[in-house]
């Protein structure tokens, strides 16, 4: 069925996210955001301080008798604690919450590319409107493309579909992006590398608000070596189909042989 979306997000992995699965680790949340952060308060400080000086001795005429009795610094000394527990600490509670849930984003789209890579699963995205093609790095792989490289384009995603599977795939994404049809098909690829590949590929159409066809996303599965088992499975299967036969064959010729000597036997002792 359809889905309804916001516009397509993105499903691969950064650079980084690939050094990040080879080092087997993610940085601590703590990074430079969190040094800005401190500076940006120790500044504030400062500004603070000019404000009350700035305050004190222009725009508020009733209150220099004050700014004769309390120096800007002591002043913003004294007010600096209601200052942090109403400003500065949630900024800082906040830039923590942002960093915790990033580190907790990029470890779990590592295991994501781990999963896949094992799995030999590849996923991508299309956002029609602006026919921007996201792939993940598994679905590059697959393809024999570096991941570095950006996603292929429709077209040349086709060019690497086998000419005999080709019409098929295009008539199946039309039906995908016009009527809504989910697209399930296996086919084949040719590689970069020339390799002739078997994908197992599924897809789904989303909708925007207005109904009108807004993205498609799927995956690809390589089940190369899967359909390679199948066939010597089924090869051999086939051979012991056709030893079975022969040797029914050759039971049924002995029962034939058997029947004939004991009739040969029987009209013997008639005699």
């Amino acid at each position: 069925k359809d889905k309804e979306c916001s516009p397509a997000g993105e499903v691969s992995a950064s650079r980084t996210m690939d050094e990040a699965i080879k080092e087997k680790k993610i940085r601590a949340p703590f990074n430079f955001s969190s040094v800005r952060l401190f500076a940006t308060v120790m500044a504030s400080i400062f500004v603070v301080e000019f404000g009350i000086m700035l305050v004190l001795q222009v725009f508020i005429p009733p209150i220099r008798l004050l700014a004769n009795l309390v120096d800007a610094t002591s002043l913003t000394i004294i007010l600096y604690p209601a200052l942090y527990f109403l400003v500065f600490k949630p900024l800082i509670q906040k830039n923590l919450e942002e960093s915790s849930e990033k580190h907790a984003l990029q470890k779990s789209e590592a295991r994501l590319q781990e999963a896949q890579k094992i799995a030999a699963v590849g996923s991508w995205d299309w956002d029609l409107p602006t026919d921007t093609h996201t792939w993940s790095n598994e679905e590059s792989r697959i393809f024999g493309r570096d991941p570095n490289l950006p996603p292929a384009t429709y077209k040349e995603f086709l060019a690497f579909v086998h000419p005999d599977d080709r019409n098929r795939v295009m008539e199946k994404t039309e039906a995908t992006i016009k009527a809504g049809v989910p697209f399930e098909d296996e086919f084949r690829i040719i590689r970069t590398d020339g390799q002739e590949r078997i994908l197992d590929a599924r897809a789904e159409r989303f909708l925007d608000a207005n109904r009108k066809p807004i993205r498609l996303a799927g995956t690809v599965h390589d089940v190369t070596e899967h359909k390679k088992l199948e066939k010597e499975l089924n090869e051999k299967v086939g051979d012991l189909e056709r030893m079975n036969k022969l040797m029914i064959g050759r039971e049924l010729k002995m029962v034939e042989l058997k029947e004939e000597l004991e009739k040969l036997r029987g009209g013997e002792h008639r005699r």
